[in-house]
Order: structure tokens, then C-alpha cells, then sequence
């Protein structure tokens, strides 16, 4: 069994922290000077509008962080468990933001919010992304001997449950660029 520090490093953090906000940045030039038919356009009834990837992100993130925040650290430490995850970071820095395979919304995590501007969107999601980066900064909480099960990669620790957070954003970024870039994209 591989020794678990529990607590987020110094570095982690730091790399925590950077990737939250290069990700954040990512999304919010994204949806910049939308007009509100390029906020609204669907290329088709498959694909979602800029509007809905923007509105899927902070539902997302608002879940995350509750069960790193709250339901993780209630759980028992399972230091054995913990141990077998922490070489997957690497995989998911690669997997999560990758658009070769498209991932169907799991039934129960719909778009809670539906923001009417880009301007709306931005504010709230840079509220929400600064309570995350504020936990980052601040938690003593432990992240790496408490582990959850993601839908697709299976056990993740906390640490790797907020960087889910961020490379969630930057996954949806990249589908906001595709929409863009569809041939009937308002210009």
C-alpha cells in the first residue's frame, strides 16, 4: 500500500488553483460578446447551444463541490482504496477535456440553471468558481484518503474530484468553440 498524504499540497493547490482559473478564463472568453441569437443557436436537435453548455457547467460544478465538500468528508478514510487512484490524475487530465468521445448527461443532472444572457451566466459561474477556489485555498480538509466513484473513471479521490470541476469546464468550452464553428453559426 502506497503512503496517502491526506491534505492537499502546497503544490497541489497551486496547480489546483491555476488550472480553476485558466479554466474559468477559457469559458467566459467563450461566451464573450455573444449576441443573444449565437448565445441561443442549436445546430441541431443533438447539440446543445452555447446557452446549455454554459448552463451545464455550474450544475455540474455545484454537485461536485458538495460531494467533495460535504458527503466525502463524512465518509470513513480508506487509505487502501485512496492508494489506488492517485496514478489516474494524468489519464483524466487527458480523457475529461478530449471531444473524441461524446458522454450523454446521466439522467438527474440536467441543466438546473438557464441563464437569458451570457452576461448572467458569467456572473453567477464567477461567484461559484470563486467558492471553489476560495475551499482550495483555505480546506485542511482531507482530499486524497476519501474516495467517491465517477460514473465513467471509476474511484476518484477529492483532489481529483476538484479537478474534475475544472476539466468539466474545459471540456464544454471546447463543445461551445465546435458550436461556433458550425457552418449555420450566426456570424
Amino acid at each position: 500500500m502506497k503512503n496517502v498524504m491526506p491534505r492537499l499540497t502546497p503544490e497541489e493547490r497551486a496547480f489546483l488553483t491555476t488550472h480553476l482559473t485558466q479554466t474559468r478564463d477559457l469559458v467566459l472568453s467563450e461566451i464573450a460578446n455573444l449576441r443573444p441569437d449565437q448565445w441561443t443557436f442549436r445546430p441541431d436537435n443533438e447539440t446543445w447551444s452555447i446557452a446549455e453548455c454554459a448552463d451545464h457547467i455550474p450544475t455540474v460544478e455545484q454537485r461536485v463541490f458538495l460531494l467533495v465538500s460535504r458527503h466525502m468528508q463524512k465518509a470513513p478514510p480508506n487509505p487502501e482504496r485512496a492508494a489506488e487512484v492517485q496514478k489516474k490524475t494524468p489519464w483524466i487530465l487527458q480523457a475529461v477535456p478530449s471531444r473524441h468521445e461524446r458522454v450523454k448527461v446521466p439522467p438527474g443532472i440536467e441543466n438546473t440553471s438557464h441563464s437569458a444572457t451570457p452576461q448572467e451566466f458569467a456572473h453567477s459561474f464567477e461567484d461559484r468558481r470563486a467558492k471553489v477556489q476560495k475551499y482550495v485555498a483555505e480546506t485542511e480538509d482531507p482530499m486524497h484518503d476519501r474516495v467517491s466513484a465517477h460514473m465513467i473513471f471509476k474511484d476518484l479521490d477529492g483532489c481529483q474530484w476538484l479537478l474534475m470541476i475544472s476539466l468539466h469546464s474545459e471540456r464544454h468550452a471546447a463543445q461551445m468553440a465546435e458550436v461556433k464553428a458550425h457552418p449555420s453559426y450566426p456570424k
